[in-house]
């Protein structure tokens, strides 16, 4: 080692680093220090150790032992975070993530697993693994005495550093959007409450599994009616809050605007075989202000890589179906992309309402068609009535989901995560009321089932949490 004028001088404790990537990371400068590969002199960064650590600060980072190296053998780490009285939420996110890719859509060798505490013990069963880096979820936790997060690491070369916020109480608010909900033109059949169904028709069909709406583009769908929203109409621009989700530059899902930089759509959008090499945050485009996929020429339209996705913590196949992803960059709004209200009450259920489905989707019977956004006026059933209809099939409906239409127009394979919007009475404008999740697994418009979306007035609160900074 040379002396302080002879410029090598290591760290006895800590990792030499800048002094601004210390601070970034929460680390704690110990000393100064100077490496071969340094400009100038740098100073040894100490993290805190976080394994069976509990805290009950606004802020807390969540670390691998080893960081920011690797782990080199198996843990099993806990981290606990106790919320204050004013505090109704918890936010969980990925700062960074090295951990072993799911495999058939579990995590089998390394997993991070949220538990929370209240008067019972609730495990949220769908852990996270892979490279989840600009991934996060949410928590509700009033009610709750503490929330663990939970990281079980065979990789040897596992690491992890999870940032969790606090969110008071105070500071969450109903999101005001300007110019939400402002259709391009005035579609019809939105508001009657006419023509009820009050009796399922009867069926014998046999137990099958429910078919969830998203593809990725040219990918052949199977099955007996694979067209495109069916019994829809072209719709140039005429929903200004509907956008195209791409999977590597491919046709993944649908998605609705609510904010200048948040975009609403169904979580089983995002729950795809990871590739081990490139986080998933990287792989997702939005496009908005576009009505044609194959065109490039009108210059309104607008690309956006994302800076954050959201899953829902309890998510879990046809359950929970909801996420939201904000843009690396606020848009501005144009005639072409405008966002779509919330919906203005959390006990509205829209039973009778008629709304409006849109999406891109597949292509019926291998016919070749433009890829463009069509759109259909479908009327919210009733869930007891949903219910009979789908328990033939052993698929209960919930009340976080509603039900559209029977036979005539429908969704298909494409058209996940973007919207159902309904007219309101009151002020006119459109809000979202449902997110497009899963339909029959015989078919898509079929006269005996009936399509799911996810109810958007049951998650409410859960959406303005997401939405509020912290």
């Amino acid at each position: 080692m040379f002396g302080i004028f002879g410029g090598l001088v290591p760290c006895e404790r800590g990792t030499c680093s800048s002094r601004q990537y210390c601070d970034q990371t929460g680390g704690e400068s110990i000393g100064y220090c100077f490496e071969p590969h340094m400009t100038s002199r740098g100073v040894c960064c100490s993290f805190r150790e976080s394994c069976g650590q509990s805290t009950s600060d606004n802020v807390a980072l969540f670390r691998n032992p080893s960081y920011p190296s690797m782990n080199w053998e198996p843990v099993n780490c806990a981290f606990t975070v106790v919320p204050r009285e004013d505090v109704c939420g918890i936010r969980v996110e990925f700062i960074e993530a090295i951990l072993s890719p799911a495999v058939r859509n579990a995590c089998l060798r390394d997993a991070v697993t949220i538990l929370q505490y209240g008067q019972t013990t609730a495990g949220f069963n769908v852990p996270f693994c892979g490279l989840i880096q600009g991934v996060s979820t949410v928590v509700d936790v009033r009610g709750t005495s503490k929330l663990q997060v939970v990281v079980t690491a065979q990789s040897p070369n596992a690491l992890w550093n999870i940032r969790l916020a606090q969110i008071n109480c105070s500071s969450v608010r109903v999101p005001v959007v300007e110019a939400c909900g402002i259709a391009n033109a005035v579609y019809p059949n939105m508001d009657s409450k006419e023509n009820l169904l009050s009796s399922p028709p009867k069926s014998n069909m046999t137990a099958s599994f429910p078919t969830f709406r998203a593809k990725q583009r040219n990918t052949q769908v199977k099955g007996t009616s694979t067209g495109r929203i069916i019994g829809g109409t072209e719709s140039p621009n005429v929903f200004p809050w509907v956008v195209a989700l791409l999977l590597d530059y491919g046709l993944r899902c649908g998605g609705s605007l609510i904010t200048r930089e948040w975009v609403l759509t169904a979580g089983h959008c995002l729950a795809l075989p990871q590739n081990p090499t490139v986080p998933d945050i990287v792989r997702f485009t939005v496009v908005l202000g576009i009505h044609n996929l194959n065109s490039i020429q009108d210059m309104r339209q607008l690309a956006r890589h994302l800076s954050r996705i959201v899953r829902h913590p309890q998510y879990l196949g046809d359950m929970n179906d909801i996420a939201l992803l904000r843009l690396i960059q606020p848009v501005s709004y144009s005639v072409v992309i405008r966002p779509i209200c919330l919906p203005p009450a959390a006990d509205e259920t829209y039973d009778g309402h008629y709304g409006v489905i849109a999406g891109w989707g597949v292509t019926g019977n291998n016919t070749v068609v433009p890829d463009i956004l069509m759109s259909a006026t479908v009327q919210i059933l009733d869930n007891a009535l949903c219910s009979q209809l789908w328990n033939t099939y052993n698929q209960p409906i919930h009340d976080s989901q509603l039900c559209t239409g029977l036979g005539g127009a429908a969704t298909c394979g494409g058209d996940s995560g973007g919207p159902l919007a309904v007219r309101e009475q009151r002020d006119g404008f459109y809000s979202v009321v449902g997110i497009i999740s899963f339909g029959s697994p015989d078919g898509c418009g079929t006269k005996i089932l009936p399509d799911v979306s996810t109810r958007v007035t049951f998650y409410l609160n859960w959406i303005y949490l997401v939405l509020t900074e912290a």
